[in-house]
């Protein structure tokens, strides 16, 4: 069993598409046009997000991931080999919820 767990995590490498979200630093990702759009989509819950009240905020980020998941977007990250891979989901609305801090007025 532990054997098939290896190969899943070996085969869930992918290859970044246009509109895939992907994690992590440098000026090279922050003009992916996934993250581009990202930054943008963000922009339309920012108010919601500033306004809810800290123990709600979470829920926002929640909302946005699976608003951009069931659009087909994926977040990517890349494993200990440099492969991307679909990060999982509480990673991803981690994520949101720190840019969303970062984009404070």
């Amino acid at each position: 069993n532990n054997n098939n767990n290896n190969m899943a995590a070996a085969a869930a490498a992918v290859a970044p598409l246009q509109h895939d979200i992907l994690l992590g630093r440098g000026v090279r990702l922050m003009q992916h046009p996934g993250n581009v759009r990202f930054r943008e989509f963000l922009e339309g819950y920012q108010d919601e997000y500033d306004r809810a009240r800290r123990n709600k905020r979470r829920k926002v980020s929640i909302e946005v991931v699976r608003v951009l998941k069931h659009q087909g977007v994926r977040f990517l990250e890349r494993n200990e080999h440099g492969d991307w891979v679909e990060s999982d989901v509480t990673e991803a609305e981690d994520k949101v919820g720190q840019l969303f801090r970062s984009r404070r007025k």
